[in-house]
């Protein structure tokens, strides 16, 4: 049990180093992504959420703006959402062709936390080794 407390804590660092990482795709500063970002920033969350769904649904950056939801939902502590988004993001990461691998392990990061907060310790614990291993699957 210590070990497992000493691996989770260990990890948790590792997420937060690596937290800030995300895409370098060209952003249109005056699209909905952008606006949810800076709202994102700004720490208003509903408004933030409501142009992340905009982002989708005007297929603007669409990946990024799955991962910005996914961000919203862990922010507010809708842990079972934010993994839902999470996968979201990963699942349209790959169908666009998945090259960012930083990308990628921002986005898991993310979604190991959400797991982790919401009391599934052990996917938290695969995903986090996915990373560690450097496994691109």
């Amino acid at each position: 049990m210590k070990f497992r407390k000493k691996l989770i804590a260990g990890l948790a660092a590792a997420m937060l180093l690596l937290g800030g990482c995300g895409g370098k795709e060209a952003i249109d500063e005056n699209g909905a992504y952008a606006s949810g970002m800076a709202l994102l920033e700004q720490g208003n969350l509903n408004e933030a959420l409501a142009q992340f769904k905009t982002a989708v649904d005007q297929k603007d950056h669409v990946v990024e703006a799955y991962r910005g939801e996914g961000i919203v939902y862990l922010q507010e502590g809708t842990y079972s959402s934010a993994v839902t988004m999470f996968s979201r993001c990963l699942e349209a990461w790959e169908n666009s062709g998945g090259r960012d691998q930083d990308f990628r392990d921002d986005v898991l990061m993310y979604q190991a936390e959400a797991y982790f907060k919401n009391n599934n310790i052990d996917e938290a614990i695969r995903i986090y080794t996915t990373i560690t291993d450097g496994d691109n699957s």
